[in-house]
């Protein structure tokens, strides 16, 4: 099974020094292969790339701590939900004393990442004088650290890990989540065969722990999803 993923989504998808895809999205897929007995070939595309390379069926399926949503179920099939996310603000160090709430960020830069719910949502409703996007997830969170953005809307258990683990004290995390999206798996529309095949392994990883495992190694709590 060809699988996508953008590998620039800590702690989801990201490479290791070596360059190997690591993190909960791909130890994810790659359990759910091997209580499924079947193989996965792992491809490391751009977000943009992922979405056209399912929907062309150049690849069966993409994993990406993708957000299911009602546009998206347009065109592409999905697994199960498996994580619940939302999305969150991330305030820089030009705004941190000044903002406290949501309304504070009003008239704000915000910085996000092209092609994702987070990007909508400052576009349609933060009231941003501007946003900037990149395609990447890294390049709006080294723009937010130096100044360049207010804010930054990104889903929250992102946010929540890049707080955890690199974050200066000059920035800090909104705890309001701003909407309650799941991740699912994006499947090409015409194969309904790879969803089933996907949906019964992921059913399995769920009810014998092994995704609870997988989550204590990247987050080190419980999970609420």
């Amino acid at each position: 099974m060809n699988i996508g993923t953008d590998g620039e989504f800590e702690p989801f998808e990201f490479e290791d020094g070596n360059h190997n895809l690591i993190g909960l999205d791909m130890d994810l897929i790659r359990a759910m292969a091997e209580k499924g007995g079947y193989e996965v070939n792992i491809k490391k595309v751009s977000n943009a790339d992922m979405y056209k390379m399912v929907k062309e069926g150049t690849l069966d399926a993409g994993i990406s701590a993708i957000s299911i949503t009602p546009e998206r179920k347009e065109q592409y099939l999905f697994s199960y939900p498996y994580y619940l996310s939302g999305l969150g603000v991330l305030v820089g160090p030009s705004a941190v004393n000044s903002v406290k709430t949501e309304q504070d960020l009003v008239g704000k830069v915000f910085c996000a990442q092209s092609d994702t719910t987070g990007e909508e949502y400052a576009k349609n409703e933060m009231k941003a004088s501007k946003v900037l996007s990149y395609v990447d997830n890294e390049k709006p969170l080294n723009e937010l650290a130096q100044g360049k953005c207010d804010a930054m809307v990104q889903d929250f258990p992102i946010l929540f890990y890049h707080m955890r683990t690199k974050a200066p004290a000059n920035q800090k995390l909104l705890r309001k989540h701003l909407s309650n999206d799941s991740y699912g798996i994006l499947i090409n529309k015409d194969k309904p065969e790879v969803q089933k095949i996907i949906n019964d392994s992921l059913r399995t990883v769920r009810t014998d722990g092994t995704f609870y495992r997988i989550y204590l190694k990247w987050f080190g709590r419980r999970n609420k999803s």
